[in-house]
């Protein structure tokens, strides 16, 4: 019941960014929209009656992770956007010790297939200022989280399954410089979540490049960290991502 409910809410929120940009759009403003690609390393941990570490313990590691952003901006006000990802990693190997999963016991040497699915969404709105010193920009966001985490038996084939869910308000902070060159540098991070279950915390940095009117390349180094499922004294997950990345973006 709870975890439908979460997901009706995500609905409601997406309906309510997708109202604010059409009226946006109406105005004669700018659509952008932004591919990125990134090869992130993998960290955290699972509890589940132990802590479990998604990468010593279940060998998961690097993943090809493809992200889509949409953005709104009128002639004048903030700019609304949503970001869409979905990380997703697998192994399949011996673990190195014994471990408890979902109630469930594994042995040193037992043969087990190891999963992970995150699905992340964002819908945020960002203020800009433009300064002597560049473009800064304040964002608020509101991030869902959703963690699938399975164990497979290879031997015996017989699996376990957690899920975990979140929500929270984000506060971020954002710096560019405007050189007239069309070579740009730029910092973000969002060091400030209130959520349930959870939380979301992100930052990167790099170089951005325009290409022609409409086109934008940008190269740089980023971090997240996703959390779901999160209770007092029950089961959660927290997820790292650190990687270079690099992503494509058009305005029109």
């Amino acid at each position: 019941m709870l975890r439908k409910y979460q997901i009706n809410r995500s609905i409601l929120a997406l309906a309510i960014c997708f109202a604010l940009f059409s009226e946006t759009a109406a105005a004669s403003g700018e659509i952008s929209l932004e591919g990125e690609y990134w090869n992130p390393h993998v960290s955290g941990e699972l509890k589940s009656s132990v802590n479990i570490d998604v990468k010593n313990d279940l060998g998961l590691g690097h993943s090809s992770i493809a992200d889509l952003k949409l953005g709104f901006k009128g002639d004048k006000g903030p700019k609304y956007f949503i970001k869409y990802e979905n990380p997703s990693f697998n192994n399949t190997g011996s673990l190195t010790h014994s471990l408890n999963f979902d109630g469930r016991d594994y042995s040193a040497g037992d043969r087990v297939t190891s999963s992970m699915d995150v699905k992340h969404y964002q819908f945020g709105i960002q203020n800009d200022k433009i300064t002597p010193g560049g473009k800064i920009s304040i964002i608020y966001s509101y991030n869902h989280n959703s963690i699938h985490t399975g164990i497979q038996d290879v031997t015996q084939n017989f699996d376990r399954n957690k899920d975990g869910t979140s929500d929270a308000l984000n506060v971020g902070f954002a710096w560019e410089s405007l050189n007239r060159k069309g070579i740009n540098f730029f910092a973000a991070v969002t060091p400030l979540s209130i959520g349930t279950h959870g939380g979301y915390l992100d930052y990167n940095a790099g170089v951005k490049s325009e290409i022609g009117k409409t086109m934008t390349l940008t190269a740089g180094y980023r971090g997240e960290r996703l959390e779901a499922g999160k209770t007092s004294g029950s089961d959660g997950s927290t997820i790292n991502l650190k990687g270079w990345y690099v992503f494509l973006g058009s305005g029109f």
